[in-house]
């Protein structure tokens, strides 16, 4: 597809970072929350977070000791969050980092002196904070105009709002400095709003067209539009897939896609994927009959259930017993059925916030709960034949599979306790699906063994729970963005995005040394060294979350899975062809 998307595309640190705290708050006290102004430009974020009891007022004035504020992403002047911390119960404070650095280099120039010039939007809420900083002699220089109308200033700090053109900024200090000789420049401009503009620029000259997405009041949003357009390129400016004219698009263009610092993740996604939907069409037949298979086979979890049976296949072979038809069907079934109801339960109350295949699940999603109930009873009756073990087994997992997401405390203990079920508890999510599948791919083919090979199983249980778990961890820190907006609290958004990186290349080397030393102490036959080859196929991982088309798409979620499948491989060729050897 001639899709390019942007790394940078959607919430920044600064903007991740004021939704969840906000999220955080609410969801430790479910009472009300407000913000003055809204917290971030964007409409469709706004619309979430008033569904989470958060809203915005532009009157403080009308605030009282009930009520818990929280102070935006922009900034307030400080007068005003004197009177807040006076005037309200509790005082939240989620300025974006940049921001109070820019405003702790406004004050303490302030104080010795200084005039203060901020290159910025006049009126914007960032801009407004600064100078309540600056102490009454602060200027806001938005054109060369504003620099020619500046009066007789004598030392003087420049800064700028954060989300400023680098270039316009350079731009306007050099008149300045003309003019003010005596000035000290503080290029405060943020990190990510350089790199947003400066991949803009580069796709801008390789794109046919260009699609910029946000919120017609974000100034950065506005601000990469005035780049495109600045650069020739033709420039669609959306705030939601309703909003693009497809008939617009054509197959043979190459469409750049990029996004504003406060545009939610899922409103990108499903600009992506309403384009990649439309260039479809244009495909060959056996193409669009292909593409749509693989939809369907993933975002109905078959290609994952099928891919835990083709694992319990492998753990049988690694545990030195051949792999039997029952138990991979048992695996396949019961992996389906969780992951349907997990998927069901984890899908957000309000539509807009759906899409690709949530939104294609969600339409289908009462069909496919009957499909998990229906997986459950065939897998209890699998366990049955199996034997009373393995069917107790069985009863117990797909209890605790629903005792997972069912509420267990009543609502008078949330204000204590926000952990009242147990997937609420951070992180569960990724544990829990790696001990459940670790039970029903191993532990159910050495229950069904007559040799018993302890050693085999410890080893085996540790690679599949490691396998497991790497791929939960792969996908959530691509989905990060997602869960942070929903208020959950993955591993990564526990761990940050460092901590996530080396928990990530900490499995990949415990894949490497549970096959190793297993097949060193005996534990595992030579397939044990021949599932190395699976380590490779991973690290397709990193040119692939390099494509951020390709990263955002089923197609990552497909290359998750095909681990598995890769495993199943490996161990049929090694059961036919090598294991004599």
């Amino acid at each position: 597809m001639p899709i390019i998307l942007a790394r940078t595309a959607g919430f920044c640190y600064g903007v991740r970072r004021a939704v969840k705290l906000a999220l955080n708050v609410v969801q430790k006290d479910s009472s009300p929350l407000v913000t003055i102004g809204p917290l971030i430009h964007n409409q469709q974020a706004i619309d979430l977070l008033q569904s989470h009891r958060i809203s915005s007022i532009n009157d403080p004035s009308s605030l009282t000791k009930k009520d818990r504020v929280l102070i935006r992403a922009h900034g307030i002047p400080p007068d005003l969050r004197e009177d807040l911390e006076t005037r309200c119960a509790e005082v939240f404070d989620a300025t974006c980092p940049h921001v109070t650095t820019a405003q702790r280099i406004v004050e303490r120039h302030s104080r010795e002196g200084l005039a203060i010039i901020i290159i910025g939007d006049r009126g914007h809420a960032e801009v407004e904070g600064l100078l309540g900083y600056a102490g009454g002699n602060g200027y806001v220089v938005e054109s060369d105009k504003d620099v020619e109308n500046l009066p007789i200033l004598g030392r003087i700090c420049m800064v700028s709002q954060t989300t400023q053109d680098l270039e316009h900024f350079r731009k306007l200090s050099e008149l300045i400095k003309k003019r003010f000789p005596d000035t000290m420049v503080f290029e405060t401009i943020c990190h990510a709003t350089s790199l947003r503009q400066k991949e803009l620029m580069e796709i801008a000259r390789k794109a046919d067209v260009v699609v910029i997405v946000g919120g017609r009041t974000s100034a950065n949003t506005k601000r990469l539009v005035g780049i495109a357009r600045n650069m020739g390129t033709r420039t669609v400016f959306v705030e939601t897939a309703d909003e693009l004219k497809l008939e617009e698009f054509r197959p043979d263009q190459v469409i750049g896609i990029t996004a504003g610092a406060s545009t939610p993740h899922w409103v990108i996604r499903n600009v992506v994927e309403t384009l990649t939907d439309h260039l479809l069409k244009s495909r060959f037949i056996l193409i669009r009959i292909t593409t749509g298979v693989l939809r369907f086979l993933i975002y109905s979890s078959l290609l994952l259930g099928f891919s835990a049976g083709i694992l319990t296949y492998s753990s049988a072979s690694l545990m030195g017993r051949k792999g039997e038809f029952l138990p991979c069907l048992l695996a396949f079934l019961f992996v389906l059925s969780m992951h349907l109801i997990n998927k069901r339960l984890s899908l957000p109350r309000d539509e807009h916030l759906l899409y690709g295949s949530q939104k294609r699940f969600a339409h289908y999603k009462d069909a496919f709960t009957l499909l998990a109930l229906f997986s459950i009873g065939l897998s209890l009756v699998a366990g049955f034949f199996l034997g009373k073990g393995i069917f107790t087994l069985v009863l117990f997992s797909v209890l605790l599979g629903l005792v997972y997401s069912m509420t267990l405390l009543p609502e008078g203990l949330a204000k204590y306790i926000r952990q009242r079920r147990l997937m609420d508890i951070p992180g569960s999510k990724d544990i829990f699906m790696a001990l459940a599948w670790g039970m029903v791919v191993v532990f159910i083919p050495y229950l069904v063994s007559h040799e018993r090979n302890r050693l085999g199983l410890f080893f085996t249980f540790l690679l599949v729970l490691v396998l497991v778990l790497h791929r939960s961890l792969l996908l959530d820190v691509r989905d990060i963005e997602g869960d942070i907006s929903l208020g959950k609290e993955t591993i990564p958004i526990l761990l940050g995005p460092k901590g996530s990186q080396a928990l990530i290349q900490l499995m990949k080397i415990m894949i490497f040394l549970v096959l190793v030393s297993g097949w060193a102490v005996g534990a595992f036959p030579i397939l044990g060294l021949l599932l190395l080859l699976i380590l490779p196929y991973l690290f397709l991982h990193y040119p692939l979350s390099g494509r951020q088309f390709l990263y955002q798409s089923l197609v990552y979620d497909g290359f998750l899975e095909g681990q598995f499948l890769l495993a199943g491989m490996i161990t049929l060729v090694w059961e036919i062809f090598l294991k004599t050897f």
